[in-house]
């Protein structure tokens, strides 16, 4: 198995979609309507602006990539770059216990990943 299909293994199983929004069971036209109100309700009170907090991960992730030595990116560096993204999304509520949970999986797996572990 790749070092990328390990990463996307371990990815599924940080983040199983709840059976409302498995793919098998929703149509396109499904999925729509889900994103729709999923975009459209007061999503600000748990991960505040979406400006803001897209503007937060885009400077966290361009220090990640300035960070890192030069060329093109690895199973690590996406590890790595999720963690930034639960830190920018957990900078807005400390109180959402799922973002701090999210972080804790993805800094295992780029542990393991760094690690040569497969």
């Amino acid at each position: 198995m790749s070092e990328w299909s390990n990463c996307a293994n371990q990815m599924r199983h940080i983040y199983k979609p709840p059976p409302s929004i498995q793919r098998y069971h929703m149509k396109r036209a499904d999925v729509l309507s889900k994103a729709a109100e999923y975009i459209t309700t007061d999503r600000a009170a748990t991960h505040g602006d979406a400006e803001n907090n897209f503007g937060s991960i885009a400077r966290g992730w361009d220090w990640w990539l300035s960070m890192r030595p030069v060329g093109p990116l690895t199973p690590y560096d996406v590890a790595m770059m999720m963690t930034v993204f639960k830190v920018a999304r957990s900078a807005t509520n400390e109180t959402h216990s799922d973002n701090q949970i999210d972080l804790a999986g993805y800094a295992a797996i780029a542990a393991e990943l760094g690690n040569g572990y497969k």
